[in-house]
């Protein structure tokens, strides 16, 4: 009997929205190159009612400051978002969007949701819900996991 490994499972699910995006994001014909965590980084932005910091899109995208660095330097270099000094500290640089990043999104945007109903298509609430519920645990079994590793 073939045991299924949710770790497998995972991963080719992964290929397969990977290969999606990017059949996505070649057909709308964007003039430069964007990738998945950038147009993620700007629909976090957009969908913020509150400023967003570095740290912010750190723990919302579970990577490094180092990663984050770069994808932010990038993401700059290429018009995509600016940084803004903070009036109460001049320290804090919060992170806000351009007219051009926008423009992308809402393409970006389109094409998530796309990807989200054709994920789901044949799945009730409830299924959805418990779907989530346990990726949500399986992220805290990761986070405990990277902790103690430490």
């Amino acid at each position: 009997m073939k045991h299924k490994q949710i770790l497998y499972e995972l991963r080719k699910l992964n290929i397969l929205i990977k290969r999606e995006l990017d059949s996505e994001r070649r057909n709308a014909k964007i003039d430069f190159p964007i990738t998945r965590l950038q147009g993620e980084v700007i629909i976090f932005i957009m969908g913020s009612n509150q400023d967003i910091f570095q740290k912010d899109i750190e723990k919302h995208l579970n990577i490094r400051r180092p990663t984050a660095t770069n994808l932010l330097n990038t993401m700059e270099k290429n018009s995509l978002i600016k940084r803004e000094t903070v009036q109460s500290d001049a320290r804090l640089k919060k992170i806000a969007v351009t007219p051009r990043a926008i423009e992308i999104a809402n393409n970006f945007h389109n094409h998530f949701f796309k990807l989200e109903n054709k994920l789901s298509k044949n799945l009730t609430k409830q299924q959805k819900d418990e779907f989530l519920e346990m990726l949500k645990l399986m992220q805290q079994n990761m986070l405990v996991l990277d902790k103690t590793d430490k």
